[in-house]
């Protein structure tokens, strides 16, 4: 398994991720992402069936993969509940998410870092004590890294897994207690 870092094969990547997210029925709902300081307007997908909603745009150095639990109200701020950012190109470890491929099949992956908004507590060791999903070693630039795998680009069950992931992301993130 290798990280990808060319850019026309993450921008590949990140279209097909799209679209076969955009295969389960939503709706667009327009409202304002609460990120950063400024909110911005944005037009999200929301699926009742995956109890979630998401948006993606390309910002400097990285593509913005947000997504959310909450049914947005038109018009309305929505919290993000997970950003899964991925590099634009090359290697960003302080970006947590990447696209990987073992050369037949292609993954969105989590390095494990990055993934508690800065909670006290929410880190990569608290990420990798808590996941029991499947994860791989990948070459990244020389380096050898444990990643979590998301999902399989091109399978059926994509959107289910991403937003399985997602809900978990919520769900730890909710349950963690910090003393």
């Amino acid at each position: 398994m290798k990280v990808i870092t060319s850019e026309s094969s993450i921008v590949d990547c990140q279209t097909a991720l799209f679209k076969e997210l955009d295969i389960i029925p939503n709706s667009t709902i327009p409202c304002k992402i609460s990120w950063r300081s400024e909110p911005f307007e944005a037009e999200v997908c929301w699926s009742e069936e995956l109890s979630m909603w998401w948006f993606s745009r390309r910002f400097e150095d990285r593509w913005l993969n947000f997504f959310g639990v909450n049914k947005p109200l038109e018009r309305d701020k929505v919290k993000i509940s997970s950003e899964l950012n991925t590099p634009v190109q090359g290697i960003n470890r302080g970006v947590a998410v990447c696209f990987v491929t073992n050369g037949k099949k292609t993954y969105l992956a989590h390095r494990g870092n990055r993934w508690g908004s800065g909670k006290r507590g929410l880190d990569k060791n608290y990420f990798w004590d808590k996941f029991e999903g499947h994860h791989e070693i990948v070459e990244d630039d020389g380096l050898l890294s444990k990643v979590a795998i998301i999902c399989t680009l091109g399978e059926a069950h994509l959107p289910r897994d991403l937003s399985s992931f997602v809900h978990w992301i919520v769900g730890i993130k909710s349950s963690q207690m910090i003393v």
